[in-house]
């Protein structure tokens, strides 16, 4: 049985949640309380030393990072659903996921976590927070001009690289990131957003 250990505030568990629910995976969802930082506990911290979520437990396999874990579910599950046998496919969704992690995810994450952590007394510091809200828009625009002429983010269908990169965006209205001047983002964004499984995992959030 699978159990995913994770928060439905945290983006990056967000992206494994709906994973599992596009491919229709039996698990059971393990709460970590990042209030209480639980995910600082002893316990947590056997299973991801870094003290982050998500972690994926598969009978006792541990796995944590959550493209990684996105990569292991897709291939143990989702292959021809949310993953291509095509090798070029399958090295360009790689391409936008580490995009994702190194560039596009930063980009919205930043900005969004000061905006987060100001809700709870922390000072927010309007020059940084600006500065990172500018930086943004390269990626953002890079992204929007790649969905230009793609319905998805690789080939034709629907895959994890959507799921990287959705979660990522839809940080922008809480970072307080403009996305007056991505037509072609907000429209794939839209697209997506309809779909069951992203629907079910925005329960309770």
């Amino acid at each position: 049985m699978l159990t995913l250990h994770a928060n439905p505030h945290s983006p990056n568990s967000r992206k494994v949640h709906w994973a599992l629910e596009e491919m229709g995976a039996p698990y059971t969802y393990q709460l970590v309380d990042l209030g209480k930082r639980e995910q600082k506990e002893p316990p947590f911290l056997k299973l991801n030393p870094n003290g982050r979520v998500p972690v994926l437990d598969d009978d006792g396999f541990i796995l944590y990072e959550s493209n990684a874990i996105l990569w292991y579910l897709a291939d143990k599950l989702g292959r021809g659903v949310i993953v291509p046998e095509d090798i070029k496919e399958r090295a360009l969704i790689d391409q936008w996921m580490w995009w994702q992690a190194s560039d596009f995810g930063p980009a919205t994450a930043r900005p969004w976590l000061m905006m987060f952590y100001s809700k709870f007394g922390r000072q927010l510091d309007d020059k940084k927070h600006k500065d990172l809200v500018d930086a943004a828009i390269v990626p953002l625009k890079i992204l929007d001009a790649h969905l230009s002429d793609h319905q998805f983010v690789v080939g034709a269908r629907f895959s994890i690289a959507d799921i990287a990169l959705t979660e990522m965006f839809g940080l922008c209205d809480e970072a307080g990131i403009s996305r007056n001047d991505v037509p072609h983002l907000n429209a794939w964004h839209a697209r997506i957003a309809e779909r069951p499984a992203f629907r079910k995992t925005r329960a309770g959030t």
